[in-house]
Order: structure tokens, then sequence, then C-alpha cells
């Protein structure tokens, strides 16, 4: 009876986890944070821990211990946050979510997004609470990549990867639309299938058929999407914080961390607080030279290049905005990174 209780708690818990943390995003409310830690802390009764797990995590969080004493941070958000998403990575990678509570999850969050695109609405001000509308296509992978997680048929898979393509298209992020159309093409042409060009063209059909339908719409939006590629800001903000790093780093910063000894100002060259807007710099400001093992891992190790793909997916959407290393989305990284350690063996 137990048993098969924890089997259902299994099924849909990972997608009630996922929620709570969408709900907060979209309020600020900090009890569905709470609730998604009670989530987590059922999760560590409920893993098969292994060994590897228990040094893969006491090794990384010595080095954020260690990294942080050299730089005026609270040490135990990117502890807690790193925790957090190790166990739900592991109890994902273990427990498969159901085919019927990911998609669900995946419908409630496309439909949202979509209700506010249609709406017209102001995507950097009405859909998230302190967050812009960069945040969507990030949201649009993690939902999409736990989709693939499941059990769900490989076209189900294809049309959840184009919808998030398409999403974040419409959103006009750069690299929403770059990392999203890289994740989609990956997974049809490098996963095993004997109808990829089958599956390609479908895709290409259904493409034109909404071009004939929409065409006056989908002009417009085309033609908003090569305006801002081709509109970058002759000041990119990103870059100021990129090049301000490369320039003052040194043996200690490079060991200890770009934001050592008082480093962390480059931070805040893009909008006056600290918000590095990359990823990378985030884990090397937590990790120091420790970061560098903590990203090749998964590069280094045998797996289907198609999961590696994905794998690189979103670490390029991650390199232009502070949404990994260390905050709740890492259950996604550790999850593809699990899924990578465990395939060389097959």
């Amino acid at each position: 009876m137990i048993q098969r209780l924890l089997k259902i708690i299994s099924l849909f818990s990972s997608s009630l986890y996922i929620l709570l943390l969408f709900a907060f995003a979209l309020s600020g409310n900090k009890y569905f944070l709470i609730a998604a830690s009670v989530i987590c802390i059922v999760y560590v009764f409920l893993i098969r821990w292994r060994f590897e797990y228990f040094v893969f995590i006491v090794f990384f969080s010595v080095s954020i211990l260690i990294t942080s004493s050299f730089w005026n941070y609270l040490f135990y958000q990117p502890l807690y946050f790193f925790f957090i998403s190790c166990v739900v990575g592991i109890f994902i990678y273990q427990n498969p979510p159901s085919k019927f509570w990911c998609g669900l999850v995946f419908i409630l969050v496309a439909s949202y997004f979509s209700f506010h695109i249609l709406s017209f609405s102001d995507l950097n001000e009405d859909v998230f609470f302190g967050n812009s509308r960069n945040f969507i296509s990030i949201w649009m992978i993690v939902v999409s990549i736990f989709c693939y997680a499941s059990p769900l048929s490989r076209n189900v898979k294809i049309i959840i990867f184009s919808v998030s393509f398409i999403i974040s298209s419409v959103t006009l992020g750069r690299s929403g639309i770059i990392s999203t159309l890289f994740i989609l093409l990956s997974y049809i042409f490098l996963s095993e299938s004997k109808s990829k060009t089958k599956e390609f063209l479908f895709i290409i059909s259904v493409m034109l058929v909404f071009l004939v339908s929409f065409f006056d719409e989908i002009y417009f939006l085309i033609e908003t999407i090569v305006q801002r590629f081709e509109g970058a800001r002759a000041v990119d903000p990103r870059a100021l914080v990129l090049d301000c790093y490369i320039d003052n780093i040194d043996l200690f910063r490079f060991s200890f961390g770009v934001n050592a000894f008082d480093g962390e100002y480059c931070g805040t060259l893009a909008i006056g607080e600290y918000a590095p807007h990359n990823s990378l710099i985030s884990l090397y400001a937590n990790l120091g030279v420790m970061s560098i093992i903590y990203l090749i891992i998964a590069l280094i190790m045998r797996a289907p290049l198609e999961l590696k793909c994905i794998f690189f997916g979103l670490l390029l959407r991650a390199s232009t905005d502070s949404v990994l290393f260390f905050t709740y989305f890492d259950f996604i990284y550790i999850y593809l990174l699990l899924k990578i350690y465990h395939a060389k063996r097959y």
C-alpha cells in the first residue's frame, strides 16, 4: 500500500513542483517557493542514493563555500539552489513524469504565454513578477525538456519542441529563438528514428499552411525578428559586463571566482545593480576554477549526440541571461547531466 502510494506521488509530484515554481515566478509569493522546498525534502527520502551522487554534492558544496568566502555574498543562497536542484534532478531522472502530468504542465505554461501574446500584453511588465519577457523562452525550454524526460512519443515531443520555438520566436528574444531552434533541430535530426525526413517534411508542411493562412501576421513577425537581430545596440550591456570581467581577471579571480576581492562591480554595469546577464559568469563567480569541471563533466562523457546538443542548447540560452548557476532552474541541468552520465553505460 505504501509503495503504491509512493508510486502515485512520484507520477505527479515533479509536475506539481514545476507548477509551484511557475506560480512563484508569476506572483513573487515566496509561499510557493516554500511549498516547492517541502516537496524537495520529501524527495530526499524517496531517492535511491548512490555514492557518486554524494561525492558530487559534497564536492561542489564545499567549492561554493570556499569561493563565497572571497566575496561579499550570501553563501547559503547558491547552496540552497544547488542542493534542491540536485535532489529534484535526481528524482526526475529516477522517476520520469507521467505523460498526462507533464503534458498538463506544458499546456498550462504554453497557454499562459500564448494568452498574453494573443492579448498583446506588455510581455516585459504583465507576464512575470520582476522578470522580463526573456524568461518566457527559458521557461519554454525548461518545460519542454521536462516533457523530454517523460515517456511521451517522439512525435508529441517534436510538437512540444516546435511550440517552444514558436512561442520563443514571438517574444523576439534572439537567444531564445536560436536556442529553441537548435534544440528542435537536434532532436529531429540527431535522435534515433527511421522517419526523420517525413517528420521534417511534416513540420515544413504545417509551417507552410500557417504561412499561407496568416501571411501578413507572420511576415510582420519575421520582419520584426530580423530587425531585432540587425538592430543590436551600439553598446551592449552584456558585452560591457563580460569585457570588464575579462579585463580584471588575475590569478586569484581565476582561482576563486570572478567576483573575488570586490570584483562584483563588473556585474552591475548592465542595469546598475548586480545582474551579470550571463549564467556562465554566475557559475564562475560561485565556483571559481571548479566551474570548469562542473561544465565539462557532461561534455567529455560518451552519450547520444542528440542529448548533448539539447544540453548545449540549454547552455546557449543560459549564456545571455542569469537563469542558471545557481537558481531554481538548475534541476533541468542536473537532470540532463545525469542522463548523459548514465547514457555512457549503454
